[in-house]
């Protein structure tokens, strides 16, 4: 199984500082609202591997080879709305050249980081976020999965879970 991006409660990675930047207020789009980012809540991969295992069982076969990630593949603008939708919040969709945010952040890494600021505006992680991540998940489509979540209720599953991880 090659999963896109996995998210859920506690789970620290680039989903949940996206929540903790827009929550904030400093997430800015740098040209990339219609980037897409393929992802995959928690439930919905153990959902799909338990479903993948019965069918094995069924058909009488041992291997599989499937991507896991949600359909349609959200965008960066559709997780954006997601989380404010859930979060219950308002934010303007604010726009800044990607090379002046990225020149931001590598003076940020160079100058001040060395004393624990700015961690949140790390180069490596601006350059992801404007590059597409297209986990297409065709063979669960042609095998006919069903997913349980879509983005919106997967956060909001997530988010009864574990509150303090949308504070």
């Amino acid at each position: 199984v090659r999963p896109g991006v996995v998210f859920g409660p506690s789970e620290s990675g680039n989903v949940s500082r996206l929540i903790n930047a827009v929550i904030k207020g400093y997430f800015v789009f740098m040209g990339n609202n219609e980037t897409k980012k393929a992802g995959i809540y928690i439930k919905e991969l153990c959902n799909m591997m338990i479903w993948e295992l019965k069918r094995q069982e069924e058909n009488k076969f041992s291997l599989s080879l499937l991507n896991a990630s949600m359909k349609p593949i959200p965008s960066v603008s559709n997780y954006f709305d997601a989380i404010c939708e859930v979060a219950g919040i308002k934010r303007i969709k604010i726009n800044i050249h990607y090379r002046l945010i990225l020149t931001v952040a590598y003076f940020i890494k160079f100058f001040l980081s060395p004393f624990g600021i700015g961690k949140e505006f790390n180069p490596i992680r601006i350059k992801k976020l404007v590059r597409s991540n297209l986990v297409e998940s065709d063979y669960l489509k042609k095998n006919k999965y069903n997913f349980e979540f879509d983005l919106k209720n997967a956060f909001e599953d997530w988010k009864s879970l574990n509150p303090d991880d949308w504070k």
